[in-house]
């Protein structure tokens, strides 16, 4: 089981331009081994592939153009099928977006009316490694909140998780667990989900998004499923699986990448509080998003 510094999960110190910048600002040996991890994969031609691609992109202020590393150019290009023009698109769109987003500047203190809510957080990885990003759907009430705020949230959301899959050696994606638990029709945002759909989609290419598990269904599922859709990516929407019962999730079954040929349940009840039917009894944070039992170097980050 993975669950921060205990599972073995370990994290380094700053290193060379190839890595990824850390939500701190600092760089860490993981995510140089990252990049470096992606290096070793490609071929001669899809190097040149990637520096053609580079060498178009219209400059930007130095601190963006840190984000135009061989990885990110890679996990872009090939949720666009190795695409050149739709890969420079979506990147150009990306940088634009995240240089006037700056989401690596977002403190905790400035969207803690977000987070004591409770509705997202990481609390642990799979039995793969994939970071777990839990969202408890009902604590979303739009009369709390303004659609700016929810989309910084959003941004943080989404900042927080690439990098702790950029600092998980071996890892390349995250997996989403929605509890729709007392989820009602008050809840229902249809211009934050349409907006935060488009920021985490664009800003998560799809293969980073492992797979979407809801659970604790409504009894009008498809017409909330329907009002969202819309919104979604095609590649997204295959990603998601309902679950009849909570304790389902603790039966699917992945194949283990590292032993071919043996599957291996990715969940276990130890990862979850019992929201989604787990037995974990961590307290969920009001002052960020990782669950600092099971990721303890981080509550100094955020001090």
């Amino acid at each position: 089981m993975f669950t921060g510094e205990g599972s073995g999960i370990k994290r380094g110190d700053s290193g060379s331009d190839i890595s990824v910048a850390s939500p701190t600002g600092g760089r860490r040996s993981e995510a140089i081994k990252k990049a470096q991890e992606v290096e070793a994969s490609l071929t001669p031609q899809q190097k040149e592939q990637i520096a053609n691609i580079k060498a178009q992109i219209e400059p930007h202020p130095a601190n963006v153009e840190r984000r135009l590393t061989n990885f990110d150019v890679w996990r872009f290009i090939t949720t666009n099928g190795w695409d050149d023009n739709k890969t420079l698109n979506h990147l150009t769109e990306y940088l634009d977006w995240w240089q006037n987003a700056r989401p690596d500047l977002i403190k905790p203190i400035t969207i803690r009316s977000e987070l004591i809510q409770h509705k997202a957080f990481l609390g642990a990885h799979n039995n793969l490694g994939r970071p777990i990003l839990s969202v408890i759907a009902r604590n979303h009430l739009p009369e709390n909140t303004t659609q700016d705020m929810v989309l910084k949230f959003a941004a943080f959301l989404a900042e927080s998780t690439m990098n702790e899959i950029i600092e998980t050696p071996g890892v390349s994606s995250y997996d989403l667990v929605i509890s729709l638990k007392g989820f009602g029709y008050h809840n229902l945002d249809i211009g934050s989900a349409k907006e935060g759909a488009h920021v985490l989609q664009r800003y998560f290419p799809g293969d980073m998004l492992g797979r979407i598990f809801c659970v604790n269904n409504p009894f009008f599922l498809s017409v909330m499923f329907n009002s969202v859709k819309p919104f979604l990516l095609e590649k997204i929407k295959r990603k998601i699986n309902f679950l009849k019962h909570t304790e389902d999730l603790y039966d699917v079954e992945e194949e283990d990448p590292k032993n071919p040929g043996r599957m291996v349940k990715i969940f276990s009840p130890e990862m979850f509080i019992p929201e989604f039917g787990g037995t974990a009894t961590y307290a969920l944070p009001d002052n960020d998003i990782f669950v600092h039992e099971a990721f303890p170097w981080r509550a100094q980050l955020n001090a």
